[in-house]
C-alpha cells in the first residue's frame, strides 16, 4: 500500500500489524512513515522512537524522528538526531545527506 501510496489504508494496516507485533523494528518504521504522510508527525516520531529503542543505531529510525521532529518545530534536535543518522551511513546515503542539507538551510 505505502508503493501505491495509498497512505491511510497504510496507516490502518501497519496500526493493526503494530498491534500483533510491537517490537518488530520494520512494522514501526513504516508505519512511522505512512504516519507522517498523512500528516500525523507526532505519532511518526513516536513510532520512530520505539525503532530507536530497538536499535539506536538505526539511521533510519533517526531520519524519520529527525524529519517529524523538524516538522514539529524543534529544528535544533531534528539537526542533531538527522546528523547522527548520517554519520551511522558514514555520510554515504544521498537521500539522507539531501534531508539533512534542507534542514540545515532551513535553520539558518
Amino acid at each position: 500500500m505505502i508503493k501505491q501510496e495509498v497512505f491511510p489504508e497504510a496507516v490502518f494496516a501497519l496500526r493493526r500489524a503494530a498491534k500483533i507485533d510491537s517490537k518488530n523494528a520494520q512494522i514501526l518504521k513504516a508505519k512511522a512513515y505512512a504516519e507522517y504522510m498523512c500528516g500525523n508527525y507526532e505519532i511518526c516520531k513516536e513510532d520512530n522512537e520505539k525503532a530507536i529503542e530497538l536499535n539506536e543505531e538505526d539511521a533510519y529510525a533517526l531520519r524519520g524522528y529527525a524529519v517529524a521532529v523538524f516538522r514539529l518545530g524543534n529544528k535544533k534536535e531534528a539537526l542533531v538526531k538527522m546528523r547522527k543518522a548520517a554519520a551511522f551511513t558514514s555520510y554515504a546515503d544521498m537521500d539522507l545527506m539531501e534531508d539533512l542539507r534542507m534542514m540545515e538551510c532551513i535553520n539558518k
